[in-house]
């Protein structure tokens, strides 16, 4: 930014503009009396109009914080711009507050690329160039995004040295306009994602634009993901949702960014999206799951979770949120093939036996087990049974003090234990010894629990527990709204 004459360099002058300059010097004529006073009167108007500009500018910085950063250079305007929330910043450069400054920020690209890269946009440096592109023809034609040519007699010169700066000058003013305006765009788009005031069904369509719009920019993509979550919760929003390109979407921030935060944000927006109609968390499954076409295939979504679980098996977070979406994904008996086929069971107890002491891990792999563990379409699961019932009674001895994940597990093994074929691996005193335990501890409390064990133990060890005094318990078994009198496989939503 040039100085003024007489400025020091790192200070910032502001020209005072017209209507008063240095008075010149008047030379004492004889009896000149008159324009002597005259003289002394505009110097004390000079002075006075100066003390009240700066007492002027001096209010101004006051109630405008703001103006104070505008004396640095524009590299290290971006770093303490840091301090400052998204909004500020982008205020405090596009005030037109000074001529001189606005237009020095507007030409200087390194700051606006540096803003777009920053927080909470995260646009990545090998994309932001292309992404620039696309708004640089708005930018062409916005006021104050392209510098003003030079005078007209420099233009007038014929000297190609100078043409030549002036085409540089001009090109890198449209640069620094078209990030600008990027950075104005995504500014808007966070904006109106955190908007509230409109209808869920505009809200849905909304995020469902700005993520196609800016699919390659992970700040927009986190804020779109969490702006959906609680509209999803709604079931009038998620039976919009579900019918809508909001799943492909999902999918595509899975396989575009290797963030495990905004993975674990995906995979919780699949796990309502796959929710049933009219089901509620947790309860057993009444009806049809919804069709989510974008679910199966190559680059779907059950392939997609099954790529993240191999690819971060060491994330407890992650993998219990791919355990909970594999839940509501098994509710379709098409996608619950093609996971079986996929090697879904493998995968969840690959991840209870890496994080044996999770309780998040274990409780969403549990869960997901109680609709996997009763192959659909002909895929059989024979070898792996002998897996699960280790897996299941490890978590049971680990979390003996956890009635939510015994009960879940209870119900895996009932589920098992209605095939005859899994008998042989069932029938062990460990799995008596455990379950016995459990009942004592839990079935008063807990009629869902209490019934489970209690048809498992008389399925497996009907002459032993006889024995004990509890084949009675089985003749008029507690009854529930949430488990069904009869003795089925029992299919739960998450």
């Amino acid at each position: 930014m040039p100085l003024a004459r007489g400025a020091s360099r790192g200070s910032f002058f502001v020209p005072m503009g017209s209507g008063i300059g240095k008075m010149a010097a008047t030379s004492e004529a004889p009896g000149s009396r008159k324009r002597k006073l005259m003289d002394h009167r505009m110097r004390e108007a000079a002075e006075d109009a100066l003390e009240g500009r700066e007492a002027s500018e001096a209010t101004h910085d006051e109630a405008h914080p703001h103006v104070q950063l505008l004396g640095l250079n524009p590299e290290l305007l971006h770093s303490v711009l840091g301090f400052l929330s998204a909004v500020e910043a982008h205020q405090v450069l596009d005030a037109p507050i000074c001529r001189g400054l606005r237009a020095e920020v507007m030409r200087n690209s390194c700051v606006w690329k540096e803003l777009c890269c920053s927080r909470p946009w995260l646009v990545s440096r090998a994309d932001l160039d292309a992404l620039s592109n696309c708004f640089s023809a708005t930018a062409r034609g916005g006021q104050g995004m392209v510098a003003h040519p030079p005078p007209g007699g420099v233009v007038r010169r014929k000297s190609m040295h100078l043409r030549r700066q002036l085409r540089c000058s001009l090109d890198a003013s449209v640069t620094a306009g078209a990030y600008r305006e990027l950075h104005r765009t995504l500014l808007c788009s966070v904006q109106g994602l955190r908007k509230e005031s409109c209808r869920p069904s505009q809200r849905l369509a909304y995020i469902c634009a700005v993520m196609a719009q800016f699919a390659k920019v992970k700040g927009i993509q986190m804020e779109a993901l969490q702006a959906c979550l609680p509209l999803l919760q709604a079931e009038p929003v998620r039976r919009v949702a579900q019918d809508s390109a909001l799943a492909p979407h999902i999918i595509t921030c899975i396989h575009s960014f290797q963030d495990p935060t905004l993975q674990c944000m995906a995979l919780h927006a699949l796990v309502l999206l796959a929710r049933p109609l009219g089901g509620r968390e947790g309860a057993v499954h009444v009806g049809i799951a919804p069709s989510l076409p974008s679910l199966q295939g190559p680059k779907g979504g059950i392939c997609s979770v099954i790529k993240l679980m191999d690819q971060h098996p060491n994330h407890s977070e992650l993998q219990a949120m791919a355990c909970w979406s594999l839940v509501n994904f098994a509710l379709n008996p098409s996608a619950k093939a093609y996971m079986l086929g996929q090697g879904a069971i493998h995968r969840v107890l690959q991840a209870m036996h890496l994080h044996p002491k999770n309780r998040d891990v274990q409780f969403r792999a549990i869960f997901a087990l109680i609709n996997l563990v009763v192959p659909d379409g002909g895929v059989s699961i024979e070898n792996q049974i002998d897996d699960i019932v280790q897996q299941l009674l490890a978590a049971i001895e680990v979390f003996t003090e956890d009635g939510r994940l015994i009960n879940r597990a209870s119900l895996v093994l009932q589920n098992l234990s209605l095939n005859e074929l899994n008998h042989g691996t069932l029938k062990r005193p460990r799995v008596q010894r455990l379950l016995q335990r459990c009942l004592v501890r839990f079935g008063a409390e807990d009629p869902v629990l209490a019934q489970s064990i209690r048809a498992t133990l008389m399925r497996l060890f009907g002459s032993a527990v006889e024995e004990l005094g509890l084949s009675a318990l089985t003749l008029h078994p507690p009854t529930s709204s949430c488990f069904p009198p009869r003795q089925i496989r029992i299919p739960v939503t998450f």
